[in-house]
């Protein structure tokens, strides 16, 4: 997430708890910039033999493997996450830490409703460390700016919740969230284009009874279009979704 409050949140823990080490645990998403750079630089120091250099060689072929899959397959991304946690946490010597800024996805504990169906990330660790792990939605860490949002000439008050990169995706780079406040009577009854989102796919709460603007960024031009969604009940493979309506 791309939200300056989450960057401003992971500063004032450096700030003020300074011994604070940050590892990251999730695939490769950037293998191809971020993660090639990075080997560069430690080619230019010598470091090509090192643990270092051989950990990011891994993380890059699990980020090549994850987008390498049709569809891509979620389950196989958190048996990989799970193995990078496990490696990390038992090489600390019985520190305690705390897994932050995950998907609900894989903090929730049960199987996957995507392809593949496999255990979560949450479920694999708590076989592993049984009541040691406890899980927590962090809903609450973005904290909304309020704003307006004009929907066919009207204009709404909305709260802006910042934006999401979405590597996985061919078209667009990011989305940007607000929450259209006192929105839902007027726009209850619209159709619906049959496009759905997840809820666990928001960077805030969202209630039954709210209606969102998302507007997609795209990666070649830098142009945009915004949807609008609805919370009005609706349940997607198990999850709740908010549905997408012609305003």
């Amino acid at each position: 997430m791309d939200a300056p409050a989450s960057m401003e949140f992971l500063r004032r823990i450096k700030a003020e708890l300074p011994e604070t080490v940050f590892h990251g645990t999730d695939v490769g998403h950037q293998y191809g910039t971020t993660g090639a750079r990075f080997l560069a630089h430690l080619r230019e120091r010598g470091l090509e033999h090192s643990e270092t250099y051989l950990l990011a060689l891994e993380n890059i072929e699990q980020g090549r493997a994850f987008y390498g899959e049709l569809n891509r397959n979620h389950s196989m991304r958190a048996d990989m996450m799970a193995t990078n946690f496990i490696r990390i946490f038992d090489g600390l010597g019985g520190e305690s830490v705390m897994g932050a800024l995950y998907g609900a996805s894989h903090v929730a504990f049960g199987r996957y409703p995507w392809r593949g169906g496999g255990e979560t990330m949450a479920t694999q660790l708590r076989a592993r460390y049984g009541d040691s792990l406890s899980a927590t939605m962090l809903w609450d860490i973005v904290t909304g700016v309020p704003d307006t949002v004009d929907v066919g000439g009207v204009e709404f008050e909305a709260t802006f919740f910042g934006d999401q990169t979405m590597n996985w995706h061919a078209v667009y780079a990011r989305r940007e969230f607000w929450r259209l406040d006192g929105a839902y009577e007027r726009f209850r009854d619209r159709p619906v284009t049959g496009d759905i989102l997840p809820f666990d796919n928001f960077p805030m709460a969202v209630e039954v009874g709210q209606v969102f603007a998302i507007r997609y960024v795209r990666r070649a031009d830098g142009g945009s279009r915004t949807g609008f969604y609805r919370s009005s009940g609706m349940v997607w493979n198990g999850r709740d979704a908010a549905q997408v309506f012609e305003p």
